[in-house]
Order: C-alpha cells, then structure tokens, then sequence
C-alpha cells in the first residue's frame, strides 16, 4: 500500500515550478555541462547552472540522476548544494532544497551524504522549515519527503533527536496551520516514517501528539485526495500502538456516519493498514462493532468496486480460523508411526499452533507439521483416532478436524508380514516388465504390496502382479517387492534383477537393399522378431527423407542419383511407439553414359556427379540383361518371404 502514496513527492515538485522560474541569464561557460557550472566561483554562473538543473529534474529526474551519478565530481557538486542552503539568498535555498530532494532519492549519493556529513543536511533543511517564504518551506519539506522514502534516510532522520524534535514540531504545527499544499506534504513525510517503530513513539509521546492525530483524523474527511491516502496510511501504522488508540479515545468523539464513498474508502484503507499486522488484527477482533460494521458494507450493492476491494481485504486478514483438514497417519519407517497435516498461514498473519489429539488426549502442541511417535509407546491403545486442532495466540480456535482412525496391533498378534513367495518375470520387452509372485506364509494377510525400482516406490497394488514400464531398452534394472500388513508395518523385500530387451528386436528384420542399375533400388524386410503392440505401417527413409509409407515389406526406389551412396532405415510404427531398425548404406552403379537425367531423392548434400574420364567396354545390352536378371532374383526372393 506504501505505492499509493508514493507519487505524490511528484505532486509537490510539479506543483512549485512557479517558484524555480528564474530570470533568463546568458551563460558563460559555455564549454562545461550544467553540472561543471556550479563548481564555478562566479555566483551568476552558479545561479545559471541551477535554473538548468531545475529544468532537467522537472523534465527527466532519472536522466539527471543517471548524469550527476556518472560524473567523476558528483561529490563537488552535492557539496555546493549543501552549502546553498545556507545562503540568504530564497530563490538559490529553495533550488537547492529542490535538487537535493531529488538527488537523495540515489542510494548512491544518499550514502556519501551521510558519511560527508553525519547531520549537516538534515539540520540544514529541518533550520530552512523556520525560513518566512513559503517556497522554501515547501521544498525543505519536499527534500525531507524524499529522504525518509528508504529506510536508510528514515534512520538519519531519526538519529539526531535534537534535530528529529525540530523536525516534528514543525510538522505538527504545518499540519495544523498551515497551507493544503504543505498538510499534503507533511502527511507524506509523517506515512513515511510511520513504517518505524522510533517515529511512532516519538509521535505518540510527543505534547503536540493528541492534536496530531486529531489532524490526521480530519485529513480523511476534508482534504484531497492524496492528503487523505497519506493521513489513512499514517493512521493505519500508528493505531498499532496502544498510545495512539487511547488518544483516540480519550478525544470522546462520536462515531461519524458519512455517505461520502471517498471518505469512507479511506476509513477502510486505514483499517486495511491497521489490520496488516498482528497487533492490529488482535485489536479489531476485539472491537466487534467494526468487524460488524465491515461485513455490513461488503454487503451492500451501493459500494463502488475499490471500495470493496478494501472492506474484503480487511474481513480476510480478519477472518476466524476454519476446520482443518484430517491429518495423515502412517506406518513409517517401521516401528514409528508419523503423522503429518499442512501448514496453515492466514492472511492474518498470526502464528499457528497444531494441536494433535487423540480422541480427547493432547498428544502434540506446537508449531511443526508433523511428528512421530514409536510404536512401541502407542501399542497399548490398540487404536487411535487422530484430531487436529489449529489456534493462533489471541484465543481463536478451529473446530476438530475429522477423525483418522490408525490400528495398532498388539505385539502379540504381529503385524509384520513376512517376504514373498515365488517372484519371478513372466514378460519382459524393451520399456516394460511383468512380474507374478504368491503371498506370504503364514495367516497375517497383506494389505498391499510395493514395489521399488532401486529405492523409488513405483506402484502400490492389492493384485499378485505388476507390470512396471517407462524402462530403457537394454537395461538392468533392480527390482523389490514387499508386502505391507494391516498395521501399515512392511515386511522385507523379496529382490530381483532383470534386464529388458534389446530396442532392436521390436524393430523390422532382415533389412536388404539390392542395386538395380543406375538410378533404382530394391529394399526388403522383414516383421519385427518381438512385435510390440498393433502395427499401424512400415515407415521406409532413404537419407533421411520418407519414401515409403504402408504395410507392404519391400519397396523399390527409382530415379535415384547415379554411384551415389544411399543410407536406409524402416520404422514400424505400432500402437506402442515407433522401433527403428539398423542403417544399411548401398550405393547406385556408376553412369557410363556422359549424358544423364537429374534424378529423384538426390540428396542436396551430395557432390555433384562428374562424367567418367574412360568409358565402359560394356554394352548397353549386357547392361540391361544383368539388371533384369538381378530384379528377377529380387522377385523370387519376395515370393519365399511371402
């Protein structure tokens, strides 16, 4: 919520530019940038190169930011302005007072400030608040505004108690005297250093404190906007303190009605703030009437919707605690029994603590989530039932959550069942493995049987089989098997090894290519030795791009590039995954013809094809005659795999 009120520092600067017009003066260093001028011992240098200043903070307070930041003399510079506000001169103290408001607003040169000089600035701008001309007193202000933004700034201020009581004196008396624009800028200053604990008891046990709060009480009913934002922030903080409150109940003042949406949203916004923290949600709760008061107005359909917004955060932070969910028991690890429950944080803020009952016995309180305790110590109870209970320090109580009933068998009976029977691998692929086994010995039945791959728990089941997947092809695996009794107490492991198949036996076989010719191949294959799932088709590439794509086992490649290499796969792709066979490479016959067509499926990465310097002694026929007869030995080849 401090983000609210943090533009209006910016509301202020824009709002006494009339107060940093200045007389147009020729400059006379033209050479140097605006900030080397005033290192210059000519005063109306000085003054020229501060009017620019001013202009560029007004203009781009980060560009000027960035600009002193850079230069090498940025310590020079913050010290002549430092200097200036002591100067008699109004107009050179109330731009001086200006830029410094925006330079220590730099973690940087706020820093140098403080170890150059551990209380000059704030002693300086707390003497300019006494100064008569209004501008000065505003841009002192405003500085101040922007020194107590961080949290280091805070801590200046609030160091020196000689110059932090000037400081506050002079506040109160502004916020009660003095003009809109310096209240809007004292509420500032006060909501800023509101979020310190040594600002709100220096407020509260000051004389002028009950006229303060009375005056932040009335920004929120007659002063603009951002006054009251501030005034309802600043509210907010203070009302944690028990001082403040019996300032506001020692004034007598009557509970004021208003119809006015804005009045009321910072009403809200100020209890939002109170109710931030756990003080102050404790406080509320013990006011009903507010309380009541909120949920009245969350009701109505006349509110606007950031007024709601406000009234809705407040019930939230203000919300009871509800009814847990059942805690979780368990047998876990053997011999102890754990039980464990969520974590609850309310938006109160307040710190939960978990009691564990069983039925209407305390058996934990505290702040943890879980706890254990040995079987042995729980077994004579034979059974309990679980309840938890949440409760916060201010005396709010959940219900009981429902009951969790646990069984703890007497030593006697036993309930540790002892190891499995017969575990054996009845099916095994390249990603999965089925396994059978026969329950324990012995008259205790299992509850549930676990299985671990390695020291994972993968699968709980009732059935006296499992099949475990998501494996790699070619892989040992180490397997264990235990049953798990009544009690939830598991009995030893029953271990096996097993390695699953190979990936490529789930892939087509017998993959063959046979050169015909020049520019044809023929591809053959066979089904997979180990067929996984349903197969859909055979997916067939040559250098990477998909020729073929059906059920068929063969497949002939035509208008290939000749004495080419051609590197061949064949997928099947089946209703378990797509098994990919080993690459076979064959190349095409070379061209014994100096004049060749461009051929399909040349791959781009080929080199290109280059004429034989000797021709062939072979003829054209006899060519012809060994390519029919190698496609007759294909076909036949075809004919016995069918």
């Amino acid at each position: 919520m401090s983000k609210q009120f943090s533009a209006t520092t910016e509301n202020w600067k824009s709002k006494n530019k009339s107060t940093l017009r200045l007389m147009a003066r020729p400059g006379r260093c033209h050479s140097e940038s605006a900030p080397s001028r005033v290192l210059c011992p000519e005063p109306t240098h000085v003054r020229d190169a501060l009017e620019v200043l001013s202009r560029s903070a007004q203009e781009s307070k980060q560009q000027l930011l960035e600009e002193i930041v850079q230069c090498p003399k940025r310590e020079s510079y913050v010290t002549v302005l430092e200097h200036s506000l002591t100067s008699t001169d109004s107009w050179l103290c109330s731009t001086a007072a200006y830029l410094l408001g925006v330079l220590v607003e730099e973690e940087e040169i706020l820093q140098y400030l403080q170890a150059s000089t551990p209380g000059g600035l704030v002693r300086a701008l707390g003497q300019l608040l006494d100064r008569d001309d209004p501008d000065v007193v505003l841009n002192a202000a405003g500085a101040l505004a922007s020194l107590v933004k961080s949290s280091a700034g805070r801590c200046w201020l609030l160091k020196d108690q000689a110059v932090f009581g000037h400081v506050l004196a002079h506040m109160l008396t502004q916020l009660e005297q003095g003009q809109e624009n310096m209240v809007n800028c004292t509420a500032l200053i006060l909501a800023r250093l509101s979020q310190c604990d040594v600002f709100c008891q220096g407020l509260l046990h000051h004389p002028s404190a009950p006229s303060a709060v009375a005056c932040l009480e009335q920004c929120l009913v007659r002063c603009r906007t951002d006054t009251a934002m501030n005034a309802a922030f600043a509210l907010g903080h203070l009302c944690v303190h028990e001082r403040c409150r019996s300032l506001i109940v020692a004034a007598g003042l009557d509970y004021q009605l208003t119809e006015d949406q804005d009045s009321v949203w910072f009403a809200a916004m100020a209890v939002n703030v109170f109710v931030s923290r756990p003080a102050g949600v404790f406080q509320v709760r013990q006011h009903r009437l507010l309380e009541l008061h909120l949920k009245s107005l969350s009701s109505s359909p006349s509110i606007g919707q950031e007024l709601r917004q406000e009234v809705d955060a407040c019930l939230r932070k203000l919300k009871r605690l509800a009814k847990p969910l059942p805690p979780t028991a368990r047998h876990f690890p053997p011999g102890v029994c754990t039980v464990s429950w969520e974590k609850n944080c309310p938006e109160s803020g307040l710190e939960v603590t978990y009691s564990l009952l069983d039925n209407d016995t305390a058996l934990y309180c505290g702040t943890q989530c879980h706890v254990a305790f040995p079987v042995a110590v729980l077994k004579p109870r034979k059974q309990l039932f679980f309840r938890l209970v949440h409760c916060t320090s201010d005396g709010d109580t959940s219900p009981c959550s429902e009951p969790v009933p646990l069984v703890i068998e007497s030593e006697g009976a036993g309930t540790r069942p002892g190891p499995l029977q017969q575990l054996d691998v009845i099916g095994r692929t390249a990603c999965l493995v089925r396994l059978s086994w026969v329950a324990p010995a012995g008259e205790l039945k299992p509850k549930v049987y676990q299985l671990y791959r390695g020291e994972t728990l993968v699968k709980t089941t009732t059935e006296l089989g499992a099949v475990v997947g998501g494996l790699s092809p070619g892989t040992m695996y180490h397997l264990a098997v235990c049953a798990v009794g009544p009690g939830d107490e598991a009995g030893p492991c029953s271990v096996i090894d097993i390695r699953t198949a190979e990936g490529h036996d789930h892939a087509p076989s017998g993959l063959t290519m046979a050169v015909l010719g020049r520019h044809e191949l023929q591809i053959m294959w066979g089904t997979p030795t180990v067929p996984l799932g349903r197969l859909f088709n055979y997916e067939l590439r040559l250098n990477g791009h998909v020729v073929y794509l059906g059920t068929e086992r063969s497949h002939t490649a035509r208008r290939l590039a000749v004495n080419t290499a051609y590197t061949c796969t064949v997928a099947a792709i089946t209703s378990r995954g797509r098994c990919q066979s080993q690459p076979v490479t064959k190349r095409t016959a070379r061209d014994e013809y100096p004049h060749t067509q461009r051929c399909l499926y040349s791959s781009s990465r080929q080199a290109p094809h280059t004429a034989p310097t000797t021709p062939s002694v072979m003829k054209a026929s006899e060519v012809r005659h060994q390519a029919t007869s190698v496609r007759k030995k294909a076909q036949n080849w075809k004919e016995e795999q069918k």
